[in-house]
């Protein structure tokens, strides 16, 4: 995953102004700082932080951004170039300590102060310069590993942060990968549906055929053109569906008891699309076939309050219409999987199959137009 241009600008000024706040509060009289023989008193301390916080940096980003994208793998490797990286800086940083304080005559003056008791040789210039270096050299070597190790903590969490970003668009990738593909097959599977209905409904009543076929390709317009984003307005989706059922009750005639009640309430919200209609298709699809009409009953009850939608349906049925050895299920098992990744952890889903009665219970938390 790529970072764009303008974020890797942002992170780099916010990068900047960390480091400049830290180097001006350090280097103004707020911050008491003494560094061996350079202090505040004398105003020795100030160049010789402001060129430590350069090679400080220099650890920093050099190990962040080289030493560890390249070496990390081999840890031996690794941790051979970053103790002689150290060693190297803290040299560096050590020579450039000895070359100004030299040149700074009360820095000279307090290393005679404090050590010309203690050497047994002739002072000498010389005698301050190896002082200086060994003292210097021992704190910048304690300074250093300290912004190594802030600068590992850095690295490991932003390879972690961009593998979670890469993740998370892989999973994004995926899950829009499976909704296509579910949703591909909702438009096959209702096509089946209808035409098969149609088609029965010809030599048996030519009138409602044309009717069901004009409802029909209403319905299927609907799936074509306004379906193909991943959510609908929930008022759109309910008025196909209640169309989908006027179809299913013509279609069904006097052959069934068919009740209904939709209450979608005010609060505009958005819905998967075609995520109910396969729950209502199967309850009409594996609706019971009795003499009677009233042994056929499908009852179907919507209710939204606030974001919550729930959804019953339930049809009479026979066993036998529901045999495992024949083809179908195909829209719940699309339901179920949609569920599950558009709505995790915020819907329920529940099935009764009876003897008798087939009895399927939605919920689902909607997010808001």
């Amino acid at each position: 995953m790529t970072m764009s241009r303008k974020k890797r600008c942002r992170i780099a000024a916010v990068h900047a102004a960390a480091w400049g706040l830290f180097t001006y509060y350090l280097t103004t009289r707020d911050a008491n700082i003494e560094l061996a023989f350079f202090n505040r008193k004398d105003d020795t301390v100030t160049v010789p932080l402001l060129y430590g916080m350069l090679l400080n940096a220099a650890v920093f980003y050099g190990n962040a951004f080289w030493l560890m994208p390249r070496f990390f793998h081999s840890r031996k490797r690794y941790l051979l170039l970053a103790v002689a990286g150290i060693l190297l800086i803290s040299a560096l940083e050590t020579a450039l300590d000895v070359w100004y304080g030299m040149n700074q005559p009360a820095v000279v003056e307090k290393i005679r102060a404090v050590f010309e008791s203690e050497v047994r040789i002739p002072w000498q210039p010389k005698v301050a310069a190896t002082l200086l270096a060994l003292q210097m050299f021992f704190i910048n070597l304690f300074v250093h590993p300290v912004y190594w190790g802030l600068s590992l903590a850095y690295r490991l969490y932003h390879d972690w942060w961009i593998g979670e970003r890469k993740r998370e668009a892989l999973f994004r990738e995926k899950m829009r990968a499976e909704l296509n593909y579910l949703r591909a097959q909702i438009n096959p599977h209702f096509l089946f549906n209808g035409i098969n209905s149609i088609y029965h409904l010809i030599d048996r009543d030519p009138d409602m055929a044309k009717d069901v076929l004009l409802k029909f390709s209403g319905l299927l317009r609907y799936q074509l053109y306004e379906c193909s984003s991943d959510s609908i307005a929930l008022g759109k989706e309910l008025d196909y569906l209640e169309n989908y059922i006027a179809l299913e009750k013509i279609r069904k005639g006097g052959d069934a008891v068919v009740e209904y009640a939709i209450s979608a309430g005010t609060v505009p919200l958005k819905i998967a699309p075609l995520l109910l209609t396969p729950l209502v298709e199967n309850a009409f699809k594996y609706l019971s076939n009795h003499s009677g009409a009233e042994r056929n009953r499908l009852t179907i009850d919507l209710c939204v309050e606030k974001s919550l939608l729930e959804l019953s349906v339930s049809n009479t049925c026979e066993p036998e219409l529901r045999d495992a050895s024949k083809p179908g299920g195909l829209g719940l098992q699309n339901v179920r999987q949609r569920l599950a990744l558009l709505y995790p952890d915020r819907h329920c889903l529940r099935i009764d199959d009876g003897d008798s009665r087939y009895s399927v219970y939605l919920q689902i938390e909607l997010n808001h137009a």
